[in-house]
């Protein structure tokens, strides 16, 4: 293999072998040769897959943070289903980008569903190498963003139970929506 390839293998690794043709300094020459040379598989545009790693459940999750250029936060029904907390089955994955992405010119995959907010990094945690609303915020979003009430409560009681949020998540929910109506 080469030194490109290299730096290729070197990012994936952490990233469930997958990488964003911005992360490395490797030249397009270089991926198009190992991509028809069956050592790169190209996922999206401008994001790859090492070959010979097997496919892993957050993969999907991971090319959506990285198409974001990590701006990207996996949210609503996907980080309730991700935190495993509803029944709920998103039919796209849900990111919420920054606010500035409002202005921003860019072909959004029929698979995603974006989601406008400036989110706190206290919001935030990962799911592999994807960056995920915590619970709490998680609860928030699907809430303001009208999900069944009984699939929120439901997750509400779950988070609750499993000692994700505290006992007062109702009345944080309900702060919330207020405050963002």
């Amino acid at each position: 293999m080469s030194k490109n390839f290299d730096k290729c293998l070197e990012v994936a690794k952490s990233q469930e072998g997958v990488f964003a043709r911005y992360q490395v300094d490797v030249r397009d020459q270089d991926l198009s040769y190992h991509t028809k040379a069956g050592n790169l598989e190209r996922i999206r545009t401008g994001i790859y897959r090492i070959a010979q790693t097997p496919y892993s459940d957050a993969e999907e999750y991971i090319v959506a943070y990285l198409w974001s250029r990590e701006e990207g936060t996996l949210s609503h029904e996907t980080a309730l289903m991700l935190h495993d907390l509803s029944d709920a089955l998103p039919n796209k994955i849900h990111l919420t980008v920054p606010t500035s992405w409002k202005s921003k010119s860019r072909k959004i995959p029929d698979s995603y569903e974006l989601h406008f907010g400036d989110l706190k990094s206290d919001e935030k945690g990962w799911y592999s190498a994807a960056r995920v609303t915590n619970p709490l915020r998680t609860l928030k979003d699907v809430s303001a963003a009208g999900l069944d009430p009984d699939l929120v409560e439901q997750a509400m009681d779950q988070a609750r139970r499993r000692g994700m949020v505290d006992d007062n998540v109702e009345r944080e929910v309900l702060r919330f929506l207020i405050l963002h109506r």
